[in-house]
């Protein structure tokens, strides 16, 4: 037989038995042998009368559940450590089913709370999918019992691939969601009623903005609709509503106010029978702590739950986790605190920190070996985060004896650096066997890589923007760049992008009668802009054109020393930043934009005139085109996007005070474990650079402080 019962009365496998402890008869409860031969592995009993248990233990097992069992937790971390490492380290010569150690035993360990601390690159998806797996084939667990959370909708779609290559179609019963997926289909399959209609992003402005206006609010007359709906989202992650918001003592003040609009908002989405994003989590948690059949169906319906990157939850997440599974108890979470960068969407670093003052009967294990990085890179990753103390943390420990090159480069300005990557990229692939989709471009923001995208077209270095566009084809760039142009030609092309460019309220119609106008009488929409009869004496039309009209005259005339004394006029009298609040998502969105312009401001003055900039940026954009038709490309991300990445080389930028800590940034340990994130996406070669002048200002910049210290490990060159 394979099976045999354990002291504590759980069914244990043979591969998972151990030399030294009882077994017993899960038929007849007698005292089992354990036979354990280089070719066979099986328990029998003392005389051979095995035979005649087999088939009953076969028909107990299809009834069988396992008894809940409370795991002591020994409090003292220090012997946890030493137990495990002990315990390890003779383990990674041996590997179980492909595992190692600790994988291994997080694997078998499925009944509880068990909390999985596992470093980047230690195998917490490959134990995941090896614990669903063995759920289902040695455990005989429905596989539609299990379900399976993790943080975005690409890596569910990696998990179920996995999944399906490690066990078959058995996968495709397995319940896979991102949280906001599940709660989504939850409510619809046992909610009663009919308001789950998604609102619109626009529907969301449009009232924000009209109850701002009419409320005359007194305090939050400086907020944004999207100020408005970031705020609503927290006090929701906080699983807290418009009568019981939580708020920040310096904040009290506002109360009434946010209350009031708050509860505005949520009536005026009952109307519409709709609901938003966050929603989705909110109003499944309070149909949930109504304890109604709904919470109970719930309940009854899984057996064991998954969840990844638990680093990344909120207080309603876990809260709705923690309901779910109060029947079975039966819970896995896998989690790096030290990878915990999404506070701005409410996720909760304490929820990993205090994972045993939560769960004070769970159990946690840790995975600290790494086999995806260099010993080198493993340094500066630990010395990068080893200010982050935590009794959870141990340092992590490379496995991989290989070695590559880990270096920090000092350039004087970006135009340097970028060349120095761009030619750095090109003889690795030409002489070193690299291929161009080995490389990942790695920085804090979108902007602080503007430059790196000139210098890869000039090179003809294919590229691709994760999660963005690129630098010359994003909207803020486009909209001032047509205004150039239209103040250099008065191109009618360049005329139709800047005429709601703030909004106008010219729209098809009125650009239809505009393009007509200019056809019939061979002259530019430009022109026809201050010709009334063009825009059927329509007052509003006609006021909306003569004002772009005389705007075009005035930054004409406008007297400039530099490029970006032009650009910034123009930016400024536009008022284009509050053009661009308004149809952002986050603050850290419109950041980005606004860097993105003034990085544009910065490359102009490498140009004498207007002449020269749009004919370079033509130029480029042309090449670009060209040059991105490759199929093998560098991907260029923030640190955000590059979270759970991998790859053989990464230049990671901009190691410099006010960008890696960012100068918007009021939590400084969380600016530390991005840049401890960037750093352990690299799997053989790790360049980290930063300049001694600004990105976008000609002035000093000191170099980050997260670079303290890593002198003593890796070799700095400055150029």
């Amino acid at each position: 037989m394979k099976k045999a019962k354990n002291k504590e009365g759980r069914i244990v496998n043979i591969l998972q038995s151990k030399e030294n402890e009882e077994y017993f008869c899960i038929a007849c409860n007698k005292p089992l042998v354990r036979a354990y031969g280089d070719k066979k592995k099986y328990f029998r009993h003392e005389q051979d009368v095995t035979h005649f248990c087999d088939n009953k233990i076969t028909e107990i097992l299809k009834t069988y559940k396992e008894p809940i069992i409370i795991k002591e937790v020994n409090q003292d971390k220090k012997n946890i450590v030493k137990k495990e490492i002990e315990n390890a380290i003779p383990k990674l010569e041996h590997l179980e089913n492909g595992y190692n150690k600790q994988q291994w035993e997080s694997i078998i360990e499925t009944d509880g709370y068990n909390g999985i601390c596992g470093v980047s690159g230690g195998g917490k998806s490959k134990s995941l999918i090896g614990k669903i797996e063995y759920l289902i084939k040695e455990k005989g667990v429905d596989p539609n019992r299990i379900l399976c959370i993790s943080f975005t909708n690409k890596v569910v779609k990696e998990l179920v691939e996995r999944l399906y290559n490690l066990i078959g179609e058995d996968s495709e019963l397995v319940n896979v969601y991102t949280m906001h997926s599940l709660c989504y289909n939850l409510l619809k399959k046992y909610s009663t009623e009919d308001n789950l209609r998604i609102i619109s992003d626009w529907q969301i402005q449009s009232f924000f903005t009209k109850v701002m206006k009419l409320d005359k609010t007194q305090y939050l007359k400086e907020w944004k609709p999207n100020d408005i709906m970031s705020f609503i989202n927290i006090q929701k992650s906080k699983m807290c509503g418009y009568d019981n918001l939580e708020l920040d003592n310096n904040m009290e003040f506002m109360r009434r106010e946010l209350s009031v609009v708050f509860k505005k908002y949520e009536n005026y989405k009952q109307e519409l029978k709709s609901i938003d994003f966050s929603d989705m989590l909110y109003l499944l948690w309070k149909k949930l702590k109504e304890n109604t059949n709904m919470t109970t169906n719930i309940q009854g319906q899984y057996d064991y739950i998954l969840f990844d990157e638990y680093n990344d939850a909120n207080d309603i997440q876990l809260d709705i986790i923690r309901i779910i599974s109060e029947l079975k108890q039966n819970v896995t979470f896998y989690f790096d605190a030290r990878q915990s960068i999404y506070s701005f969407n409410g996720s909760n670093i304490n929820l990993t920190l205090d994972f045993l003052k939560i769960f004070p009967q769970g159990k946690l294990m840790n995975f600290y070996y790494n086999y995806r990085s260099t010993q080198d890179i493993i340094k500066v990753s630990n010395r990068i985060i080893s200010s982050f103390k935590h009794d959870l943390f141990y340092p992590i420990e490379g496995v991989k004896k290989e070695k590559g090159e880990t270096q920090i480069h000092s350039f004087e300005n970006v135009n340097i650096e970028g060349k120095f990557i761009a030619d750095k990229i090109n003889d690795m692939v030409k002489n070193k066997n690299f291929k161009y989709n080995d490389f990942f471009i790695i920085s804090r923001t979108n902007a602080r890589s503007n430059s790196i995208e000139e210098m890869f077209i000039k090179n003809k270095i294919p590229y691709y923007r994760k999660n963005s566009v690129a630098f010359m084809e994003r909207r803020e760039i486009k909209d001032i760049l047509s205004y150039l142009k239209v103040v250099q030609n008065n191109s009618s092309k360049e005329i139709e992008r800047i005429l709601n460019v703030p909004n106008r309220y010219l729209g098809k119609e009125a650009i239809s009668l505009l393009t007509r106008h200019s056809n019939k009488y061979n002259t530019s929409i430009y022109n026809s802009l201050v010709t009334c009869n063009a825009l059927s004496n329509k007052i509003y039309w006609v006021k909306g054109a003569k004002q772009l009209y005389s705007k075009i005259i005035h930054y004409s005339k406008y007297k400039y020393k530099r490029l970006s004394d032009l650009i910034d006029f123009i930016v400024n009298d536009l008022n284009y930043y509050e053009y661009l609040k308004k149809s952002v998502s986050t603050e850290e969105v419109l950041n980005d934009k606004i860097e993105n312009l003034k990085s544009f401001a910065n490359m102009a003055n490498d140009f004498g005139n207007l002449d020269g900039l749009i004919k370079h940026f033509d130029d480029m954009f042309k090449e670009m085109q060209d040059v991105n038709k490759a199929s093998e490309k560098v991907d260029i991300m923030t640190i955000h996007g590059s979270k759970g990445l991998e790859n053989k080389v990464c230049f990671v930028l901009g190691f410099e005070d006010t960008v890696l800590p960012h100068k918007m940034s009021k939590d400084l340990e969380e600016e530390r474990r991005m840049a401890f994130v960037a750093c352990s996406r690299a799997k053989d070669n790790m360049y980290i650079t930063y300049t001694e002048n600004h990105y976008l200002r000609d002035e000093p910049v000191m170099p980050s402080e997260f670079l303290e210290g890593l002198d003593s490990i890796i070799n700095i060159y400055e150029h």
